[in-house]
């Protein structure tokens, strides 16, 4: 779970990074490219902790990147531009905060609110691929 937490955190960062400064008109851009760093460092992590008493090889690597590349660059943008898309929600959030004397912008809340829940499905798509086709060799 601490794996998971942490690799979120990363993704999370950097994704936060590239929405507000770098990719500030493109929300599925900035998540493929925080995605695909982070895919790098989830493999490690998760190989290393996680599922570390099963067969982690060539094959493991391959559909690691299969199952999780199709998670990070095909489910993941979408989830974002739909996420993206609850302003009402995003809208309030920001009312609330404001009047709480918070310092987030709307913009800032509407990028996290769309991670938060586009995150969601995605680490339980990421868990039982995970689970079930990429690390299911036990040594």
């Amino acid at each position: 779970m601490l794996v998971g937490i942490g690799n979120t955190l990363f993704d999370f960062a950097i994704y936060t990074i590239l929405a507000l400064f770098v990719f500030s008109e493109s929300l599925a851009i900035a998540g493929v490219v925080s995605g695909t760093l982070a895919l790098i460092v989830a493999f490690t992590s998760h190989a290393l902790v996680t599922w570390r008493n099963r067969q982690v090889g060539r094959t493991t690597a391959l559909k690691f990147l299969v199952f999780t590349g199709f998670g990070m660059w095909v489910i993941r943008p979408v989830l974002l531009v739909l996420f993206a898309k609850m302003d009402w929600l995003y809208v309030f959030a920001y009312s609330l905060s404001s009047s709480l004397g918070m310092p987030f912008s709307l913009t800032f809340i509407s990028n996290t609110g769309a991670f938060g829940f586009m995150i969601i499905v995605v680490l339980m798509y990421n868990y039982q691929t995970y689970n079930r086709y990429v690390f299911n060799d036990r040594k």
